[in-house]
């Protein structure tokens, strides 16, 4: 994914660019997308963390053996309609099927 500025500024808004691959620290990798320029992480995560590209998590070995690494922070946008309580209850009945596929 490539932020707008990014896109904008080093690709002059190709708007052609998804779907094109470009050379990311000796690997080649595939632009999936584009966020929108009004996208921001929420200031809880870092009020002035901005990126030009997000990649795919590589998880090591360890980090699929053990639930235990939760640096992770998730940001997502629910589907209109939807409440907190409802998105945390799914989150946690998914969380409850991933425990008990690991047993």
């Amino acid at each position: 994914m490539l932020s707008e500025g990014l896109w904008r500024n080093t690709f002059h808004a190709d708007p052609n660019m998804v779907g094109q691959t470009l050379k990311m620290g000796g690997d080649s990798r595939t632009v999936v997308g584009v966020m929108p320029a009004s996208f921001h992480f929420p200031d809880a995560m870092a009020t002035d963390m901005q990126k030009g590209v997000w990649m795919p998590l590589q998880p090591t070995v360890e980090m699929l053996k053990d639930r235990g690494y939760n640096f992770f922070l998730v940001v997502g946008e629910m589907r209109p309609g939807v409440t907190t309580a409802q998105a945390q209850r799914e989150l946690d009945a998914i969380s409850a099927h991933i425990q008990l596929e690991k047993t």
